[in-house]
């Protein structure tokens, strides 16, 4: 961009810059690719672009930062100087390091200075040259959340990190940093590649990777809900084991019980065949009790009889002794009648 601006001035290139040397470009006219007519328009906040030149011969990127200062957006561009190398379109790719979402832009010249021309790309190609590869079939699904810097860290991974810029300095005049931008590129032929290309290219990386990342936290949480419903399986097969386990018991204590219940039965029948066997001695002792008592009455009656029977013998006695002496009587009598 800056070598066009170079070959429309028709200056010539200033000698090298040091390693360390960066000054802020404030651009006034901004636009987009999308909206050609808004921006011929309308006013756009001017856009300011910090450059990190580095020597050509140390091997180092050259780093630029766009931004907005209406806009949170910071886009990081980093060029690979390479002395004596070409590179057309055809055969190159730009990279870009994406901080946060930026904008689809392109920068214009300054109105003031000079005649409204069309608008100015910016390009930025990389250290070793590689075919570009067929382009690809973008389809550009909405995305409901913000992009994360978890997601863009792959990206930024891409290239080494950068030293951090210096801060920035007042601002100049117009004439001044862009003097300064075409000593910093020159010597290198810059092709014009349409940034809404890569910006749509990086939009759906991002994208990619946002759907890549949901796909993974998708898979995650399948995972858990598997692992979930395989510990929710253990755990109703162990209290299936619990529950046989706990009907295997009360089988056991219901069998117990009834063994028990049958234990009493078979007890309270020999406690009633007991008491029958009490009652029947004791029967039996009030039998042989009564007959003891009869076997005492009868032999008190048979000794009360022995007695009459002794009285019955005296009296025999006695009446025949009185019978003899009246015998005797008689026969005295008849003795003394004779």
């Amino acid at each position: 961009m800056e070598n066009q601006h170079a070959d429309q001035d028709g200056r010539s290139p200033s000698p090298k810059r040091s390693a360390n040397c960066s000054t802020p470009l404030m651009l006034s006219n901004v636009c987009s690719l999308a909206e050609p007519h808004v921006a011929e328009t309308s006013a756009v906040p001017p856009i300011e672009i910090k450059e990190e030149i580095v020597d050509e011969t140390s091997g180092t990127d050259c780093v630029q930062h766009v931004t907005c200062p209406g806009s949170p957006s910071v886009v990081e561009i980093h060029l690979d100087p390479q002395p004596n190398v070409t590179q057309t379109a055809a055969s190159t790719t730009p990279m870009f390091h994406a901080i946060a979402p930026a904008p689809t832009i392109t920068l214009a010249e300054n109105p003031m200075t000079r005649p409204i021309s069309p608008p100015l790309q910016v390009i930025a190609l990389p250290v070793h040259p590689r075919p570009i590869s067929p382009p690809l079939q973008v389809i550009a699904l909405p995305v409901h959340h913000p992009i994360q810097r978890s997601i863009l860290r792959p990206i930024e991974q891409r290239r080494p990190p950068s030293p951090p810029p210096p801060p920035a300095e007042p601002d100049v005049a117009s004439t001044s940093t862009k003097s300064e931008s075409q000593e910093a590129f020159k010597g290198k032929k810059r092709v014009s590649i349409p940034w809404s290309h890569t910006h749509a290219e990086r939009k759906a990386k991002v994208e990619m990777d946002i759907l890549h990342a949901e796909r993974k936290r998708a898979e995650a949480d399948f995972r858990r809900l598997e692992a979930d419903e395989r510990k929710l399986g253990t755990e109703v097969l162990l209290m299936t084991h619990k529950i046989m386990k706990v009907e295997e018991e009360k089988k056991k204590l219901r069998l117990e019980v009834e063994f028990l219940e049958q234990e009493k039965k078979r007890s309270e029948e020999e406690s009633r065949k007991m008491a029958a066997v009490t009652a029947f001695y004791v029967e039996e002792r009030q039998k042989s009790a009564a007959v003891a008592d009869y076997y005492v009455e009868e032999k008190r009656k048979a000794a009360a009889k022995a007695d009459w029977f002794l009285e019955q013998r005296k009296t025999e006695a006695l009446r025949q002794r009185l019978l003899l002496l009246e015998i005797r009587k008689l026969k005295r009598g008849l003795k003394e009648a004779q």
